[in-house]
Parts: C-alpha cells; sequence; structure tokens
C-alpha cells in the first residue's frame, strides 16, 4: 500500500487540473507513469523538485495489468456502514435534546427513550417531503433559523437549570 503525502497528492491534483495531460493518467492503454523523486531539504524528505506525471503516454506491460488486477479493491468496501435514516435521526435527536446516544438501546424502527422532559413551546424538527425548490429555499432558511432558534433555547434552559442547581 502507497501513503501519498501531502506534497505528492498536491502535484498530482495539480497535473489533474493543468492542461500538461491529454489523455486520463490512470488509463490501461493510453496512460502516464508517475515518477517520484525524492530528495533532502532541510533534513526533510522532499518531493517538489522531480515529482510528475512522465510526458509520454504507454500502455501497461501484461505483468503490470496482473498486478493491478490483483492489487485492485472495491472501494465500497472501504466505506463505512450505512446507519440508516432512523439511527441518524436518532443520534440527531439525542445531541439536540442534550443527551447521550445509547446504540444498544437503538432498535431500527423504534426511537429512543428520552432521558429529558421537553418544553411545552419547543417543536420537534419532523422531515416531511420534498417541497418545490421555490419552497425549498425558502423553508430551509425557515427550517435552518428555527433549529438555530432551538438551540439556542435549550442552551439557556440548560445554563438556567445548572445556576438554579447551584
Amino acid at each position: 500500500m502507497i501513503t501519498l503525502g501531502f506534497q505528492i497528492l498536491n502535484i498530482i491534483k495539480e497535473s489533474f487540473a493543468s492542461d500538461e495531460l491529454e489523455g486520463i493518467p490512470y488509463d490501461f492503454e493510453e496512460g502516464y507513469d508517475f515518477i517520484i523523486k525524492k530528495t533532502e531539504s532541510g533534513g526533510y524528505p522532499s518531493y517538489a523538485v522531480g515529482t510528475k506525471f512522465s510526458n509520454k503516454q504507454r500502455a501497461l506491460t501484461g505483468a503490470e495489468l496482473e498486478t493491478a488486477e490483483v492489487g485492485m479493491i472495491d472501494l465500497t468496501t472501504l466505506l463505512p456502514k450505512n446507519p440508516g435514516v432512523e439511527k441518524v435521526q436518532a443520534q440527531l435527536d439525542a445531541e439536540m435534546n442534550g443527551e447521550e446516544y445509547d446504540d444498544g438501546a437503538f432498535k431500527p424502527g423504534s426511537k429512543p427513550a428520552s432521558k429529558s422532559t421537553k418544553d411545552e413551546d419547543e417543536i420537534p424538527f419532523v422531515p416531511s417531503a420534498k417541497p418545490s425548490v421555490t419552497e425549498a429555499a425558502t423553508e430551509s432558511e425557515e427550517g435552518v433559523d428555527d433549529m438555530l432558534a432551538q438551540i439556542r433555547s435549550r442552551r439557556k434552559n440548560r445554563i438556567a437549570e445548572t445556576s438554579e442547581s447551584e
């Protein structure tokens, strides 16, 4: 496995963004070799001078293709498992209510038991069907304002409760 440092990653990104490459650098038939040159700068490794894609395109050899096929992995296997909308909603609810989220108490299709009582004037956030584009812009701005107001209200209540208990 190769770990790309910040310098090398930036060189690759700059090459992709520029017009210096005519084709796709990672193409098996008409790709480019990537040359890494390591030098010392102030006692630290530097890759700034000489690290680049080669100027000529070339096809991979049979041995290189075989190595690539053996070493290829499905990148989706590296993604974390999708927790699902219900679990994420339960985690957000717990966070907004200042509660601890108990993963063991969560069961799909159910909500975790609430540890605190909600104020009567608070309105819980409930996702709804997708509105039209113009409605979405207006509602999202209002929704953000409502959520911020709820968070501020909860924070004030917690501060007031803490100061009363002291």
